[in-house]
């Protein structure tokens, strides 16, 4: 058998065996993310496996190759040690079960290694009518997965700051890997296609592509990472031990991975993995927060009881100041209802007063009648009885002892008034008196005085 059928015998053996033999109760299970398929994870990752295997001998470890549901399930039911996820997974892992890593994943096809990871997108080289990204409006997009970092996330992202969402695109086809993703792009089932970084180069160097059958879009250059690329960079694969899993024996791994040669060529695997120490992941995080996404669903929305709880000054001023506000329209409202009664009272008083006024005149005006009449009956008083007279002059005799005519008298006394004239009897007299008056020299007589007595 020749040299270089021995190395593909061993991968195909190391395969079945991988796949067909459950892993036993004493192994230690490394989980890792399938992105190219279950038999393309378990060649490409049994190279951990063997390394650890030959530098921790008292230890078993196997590779169990998972989709990203079934490597949370895996991890929820403590049923691996480590785990190998990409980016976004590894994050969500770590918050939901404390996963921490332990090394960083450094990309290699040849002899080209970057510890950074980004999307590439691309469409075939002869379609004219795709040059940028904003020709994707209106054209269909393959991708791995809806959880796929690079292949759907970073793609995403990178395509929404040149103002295109996935609205504008006619499809997102979800391929299921990245070499269906180019495969569909290939036939012309996809208009364009989105994958991790280094997934051409590794499938030129394959055999399975050429790099001129297609255009990159968006490509970006920047200066030590040598592979195409169309996104930002963010930090590869992490490597991580689990809670549950022993101290001891994750530095054991840790140490095994930073110390494993992956820059010397090796006929058992067609591109050696390197590792270097833990990067950091915080622009992972951002864009995990800025898209809502696991495990940051509920990222910026906050409940009641947590608003309260950040904001409770606020919330207690704002408070203060809303009953503030109801005592100032209740003390309004009470203040303009108390001005309303007090001026109908002003009104009632007025009018009381108005009326009292008008029974006060009637009043006085019934007084002074009264006092009129009482007058009145006093004058008249005063000439009711018996009233001394002259018998001669007929003068009468008032209360301070004067004589007064009886005319005065009376006219003091009443409101009678005197016309004077002569009686019949009287006209007769003084007649016959003045006649005798010129028959005779000598002086008239003087009427005899009669005496007189009057009540009134």
């Amino acid at each position: 058998m020749s040299k270089s059928i021995v190395p593909v015998m061993w991968l195909i053996v190391s395969a079945l065996f991988s796949v067909t033999v459950p892993a036993s109760a004493n192994d230690i299970r490394i989980g890792v993310l399938n992105i190219r398929g279950p038999e393309d994870a378990l060649k490409s990752w049994q190279q951990i496996a063997d390394r650890l295997n030959a530098t921790i001998p008292e230890q078993h470890f196997v590779i169990i190759p998972r989709s990203y549901k079934e490597m949370e399930q895996a991890v929820a039911n403590n049923q691996l040690e480590f785990v190998v996820a990409n980016p976004a997974q590894y994050i969500e892992l770590s918050v939901k079960y404390g996963a921490s890593r332990i090394a960083t994943q450094i990309s290699q096809v040849g002899r080209i290694e970057s510890p950074y990871i980004g999307s590439v997108i691309f469409t075939k080289a002869d379609r004219t009518d795709i040059a940028t990204l904003a020709d994707l409006r209106g054209k269909s997009l393959a991708v791995a997965s809806k959880t796929a970092f690079a292949s759907w996330l970073v793609t995403r992202d990178e395509l929404k700051r040149h103002g295109i969402s996935s609205s504008d695109l006619a499809s997102v086809q979800f391929s299921g890997s990245a070499d269906k993703v180019v495969e569909a792009v290939q036939n012309g089932a996809a208009d364009s296609g989105a994958v991790l970084t280094d997934i051409l180069e590794s499938m030129q160097q394959e055999g399975k592509i050429a790099l001129t059958d297609f255009r990159i879009l968006n490509q970006q250059h920047i200066a030590g990472f040598p592979f195409l690329l169309s996104s930002d960079l963010y930090p590869n694969f992490a490597f991580a031990r689990l809670k549950h899993t022993d101290m001891k024996l994750s530095n054991s791994v840790a140490a095994q991975l930073l110390l494993m040669p992956h820059d010397k060529p090796d006929g058992r695997y067609t591109n050696a993995i390197g590792w270097s120490v833990p990067d950091n992941y915080g622009n992972v995080y951002k864009l995990l927060k800025e898209w809502r996404l696991p495990p940051y669903e509920e990222y910026g929305k906050v409940t009641l009881k947590e608003a309260i709880r950040q904001h409770w000054v606020t919330v207690s001023l704002t408070f203060l100041s809303f009953m503030s506000l109801l005592l100032i329209v209740y003390l309004s409202q009470n203040i303009k209802q108390r001005r309303i009664k007090y001026r109908d009272l002003e009104e009632a008083k007025q009018e009381l007063e108005k009326q009292n006024y008008l029974v006060k005149e009637q009043r006085d005006l019934l007084t002074r009648q009264k006092f009129d009449l009482e007058a009145a009956l006093a004058k008249v008083k005063l000439l009711e009885g018996i009233i001394p007279i002259c018998s001669y002059c007929h003068k009468i005799r008032d209360d301070q002892n004067s004589w007064l005519q009886m005319e005065q008298y009376i006219s003091n006394h009443s409101e009678a008034h005197f016309s004077h004239g002569v009686c019949p009897n009287c006209f007769e007299e003084q007649k016959k008196a003045i006649e005798n008056m010129e028959t005779s020299s000598t002086e008239p007589s003087v009427l005899t005085p009669r005496p007189v007595t009057t009540k009134i």
